[in-house]
């Protein structure tokens, strides 16, 4: 068993780092060829349709890694899918609400919002499949349609479909990912019905930790987008866009690792006693490589930036540099949120974790409103510091409750 967590690990970790040099190098032709308005605007209609997601959200996916294989057979697994359409009616709807209200309603907010209905369904498909701890293929899929995805990204915006590129790309996307679990059949047919009241409330039961923490994961980083649109403008968004970008590529590298797999493995490959010695270990080794990448940002940024992305983008600079935090803190707040997950005591790291990010952020919005000039600044500051805090906070926690046995 240990000899196949060791090689899924590197596969999931390969294809990280695949997929992450592959958005990089793609986001290097997409600044040359579109604007930060471009980016700024698209940014903030993610930010949307990604709220309505997380209020409206019922987390199946999650619940699909945790459920016993009873709960998987076919009349029992109508359960879940019931919840994804109530999810898919629900968000769709309420996308296109908010979207109008907030004048956003273009086509390529359709594609996008239509797209990330699919993305839920695609995940549930992925969900199951990899129970089993079959990452290869998987890993070949996922890493194949992202790069189908940013080839088409770029070489749309170079023909001269402009913006509408970032929108489709996610569709893209999503159409390979279902091609893909097709050929290695991974799509299993979903039993179409609706829940019952009780049915309902059990589900809502399992719900409550995943629901609360979701709400807030996507809050953290979507509010503090809308809100330096609102501040700053769809330039200074852009700006702020793509440094945070920048700051998020180790953990695409480390997350399909460090979270994905992790929060899998702790679920249903480690007895409860070696849990935290495990997650231990991990932060050691993500802390360790995590600030040398931070390190490295911190001494090449100002030389490399204004070469890869032009002078253009020099802005992006400051705000990467205060972004050092994310670099460092988003992989290991996504460990130690595993490590809760599998424990089923999400209300402590909503608590602790989640309760650290939004003091950091909040104040860094105060100082943002009172000084809007240096709005990037601050809220990328108040990014780093809660992600910081967060990991801090909540690996304090479950250090406490393991003394305490």
């Amino acid at each position: 068993m240990a000899d196949k967590a060791s090689r899924s690990a590197s596969w999931l970790v390969s294809g990280g780092m695949v997929r992450a040099a592959t958005a990089f190098l793609a986001n290097l032709a997409l600044v040359r060829l579109l604007s930060p308005e471009d980016f700024g605007r698209f940014a903030i209609i993610q930010a949307d349709i990604s709220l309505v997601g997380a209020i409206l959200n019922f987390h199946t996916g999650p619940l699909l890694v945790q459920a016993s294989e009873e709960e998987l057979e076919s009349p029992y697994l109508g359960r879940y899918s019931g919840a994804l359409i109530a999810e898919t009616i629900l968000v769709g709807g309420g996308g296109i609400v908010t979207l109008w209200v907030l004048d956003l309603l273009t086509f390529g907010a359709l594609v996008l919002l239509i797209s990330s209905l699919v993305t839920t369904w695609v995940n549930a498909e992925v969900k199951l499949y990899e129970r089993g701890f079959e990452y290869k293929h998987i890993t070949y899929i996922e890493t194949s349609a992202h790069l189908l995805s940013r080839l088409f990204a770029v070489a749309g915006a170079f023909f001269g479909m402009g913006a509408l590129v970032l929108y489709l790309r996610k569709a893209v996307q999503q159409v390979v990912m279902i091609e893909g679990l097709r050929r290695i059949g991974g799509l299993v047919s979903l039993p179409v019905r609706w829940l019952s009241v009780q049915e309902w409330k059990e589900h809502f039961r399992k719900l409550r930790g995943f629901w609360t923490d979701g709400l807030l994961e996507r809050m953290f980083d979507r509010i503090t987008v809308m809100m330096l649109g609102w501040v700053a403008g769809e330039e200074e968004t852009g700006y702020f866009y793509q440094a945070r970008r920048l700051a998020i590529t180790p953990n695409q590298v480390f997350s399909p690792f460090s979270y994905r797999m992790a929060f899998n493995y702790f679920s249903n490959r480690l007895p409860e006693d070696k849990r935290y010695s495990t997650l231990v270990r991990g932060l050691v080794a993500e802390a360790g490589i995590l600030t040398i990448v931070a390190s490295a940002a911190w001494l090449l940024a100002d030389p490399i930036i204004p070469w890869l992305f032009g002078e253009a983008w020099s802005s992006v600079i400051p705000l990467l540099l205060a972004m050092t935090g994310v670099i460092i803190g988003m992989p290991m707040f996504g460990t130690v949120q595993a490590y809760f997950k599998s424990k089923n005591k999400l209300g402590q790291f909503v608590m602790w974790g989640r309760g650290a990010q939004y003091v950091m952020i909040s104040v860094a919005a105060v100082i943002a409103l009172i000084y809007p000039v240096n709005a990037g600044l601050f809220l990328s500051s108040g990014l780093s510091a809660g992600f910081v805090g967060g990991a801090s906070a909540t690996w304090g926690v479950a250090h406490y409750q393991y003394k305490r046995k």
